[in-house]
C-alpha cells in the first residue's frame, strides 16, 4: 500500500511540475519597423514618438547616427518610443529613412490593434499610435510640422533578439 501511495505521489509531483513548466505561453516577441513615410523635396525626418499600448519594449536595437532614442513603459499597459535628430544634419531624408528600421525589439501581450476598440464604458486604443516631425532643411527652412502616423506605418517581423546581433 504504501509502495502504491509512494509512486502515485511521485506521478502527480512529476504531472504537476510538467503542467507549470509548459503553461507558459512563449512570449510573442517582433522588431518593430517605422516605413512608408513619405517626403517631399527637401523634407527631412527630424524627429518621431510612438504612443504604445501592450506593447513591452525589450531592446532598441538601431540608434540613426546623431539621434537620441528613448523606450519604455508604465507600470500599466502604455508605453512609447520617442527619436529626435540632434542637428539637421542627422535629419533622414529620403535617401536614409532605411534608418527607421529594426529600431526596437517589442513584445505583445495580445493581438495587434489597428484601431481604437470601445466597449460600453471603456476603450482599447490601437496598439501602435504617434506622429512624425518633418522639417524642410532649404535656404529658406519651415517651421516643423507633425504629421500622424498610420498603421501601415508600423511593421513588425518576429524575432527571438534584435537584427545583426545588436
Amino acid at each position: 500500500m504504501n509502495a502504491r501511495f509512494a509512486a502515485l505521489a511521485s506521478a502527480s509531483a512529476l504531472l504537476l511540475c510538467a503542467t507549470a513548466t509548459s503553461a507558459e505561453p512563449a512570449e510573442r516577441t517582433y522588431v518593430l519597423s517605422l516605413q512608408g513615410i513619405d517626403l517631399g523635396p527637401d523634407e527631412y525626418v527630424s524627429a518621431f514618438a510612438l504612443d504604445s499600448w501592450g506593447v513591452r519594449f525589450r531592446a532598441v536595437c538601431h540608434i540613426p547616427p546623431g539621434w537620441y532614442i528613448k523606450a519604455g513603459g508604465t507600470a500599466s499597459f502604455d508605453g512609447g518610443l520617442q527619436g529626435e535628430g540632434t542637428h539637421s544634419v542627422t535629419f533622414l531624408g529620403k535617401s536614409r529613412l532605411h534608418e527607421l528600421e529594426g529600431l526596437a525589439l517589442i513584445a505583445l501581450d495580445g493581438p495587434v490593434r489597428p484601431h481604437r476598440t470601445e466597449a460600453a464604458i471603456t476603450f482599447t486604443p490601437p496598439t501602435f499610435d504617434g506622429t512624425i516631425t518633418v522639417e524642410r532643411v532649404a535656404e529658406t527652412p519651415t517651421r516643423p510640422r507633425k504629421m500622424p502616423l498610420k498603421f501601415a506605418n508600423f511593421r513588425l517581423v518576429p524575432a527571438m533578439r534584435c537584427p545583426g546581433g545588436r
